[in-house]
């Protein structure tokens, strides 16, 4: 699914979880940037905590690959490479 922001929409409170990422600083900098996701904190309570509990074991690795295979064949996709 593409989900395009027009440039208030990125810089909106509103979408302030959406700037949670890498791709954020290209937004601001009027670059264009994509944002993937897995739903990350709202899968995994451990997500960029502070405490020290974002540690590998609380990863699910069998997840983390379907995302990584899912996210690689829509690139080849959107690339029209087979």
């Amino acid at each position: 699914m593409l989900l395009e922001l027009t440039e208030d929409l990125k810089l909106a409170t509103v979408t302030g979880t959406l700037r949670r990422s890498d791709h954020s600083p290209f937004w601001r900098n009027g670059y264009p940037g994509v944002m993937i996701t897995d739903t990350s904190e709202y899968r995994n309570t451990h997500y960029h905590c502070t405490d020290g509990t974002d540690t590998i074991d609380t990863l699910d690795m069998t997840f983390a690959a379907a995302v990584v295979r899912a996210t690689t064949a829509a690139a080849a996709e959107a690339l029209g490479v087979r």
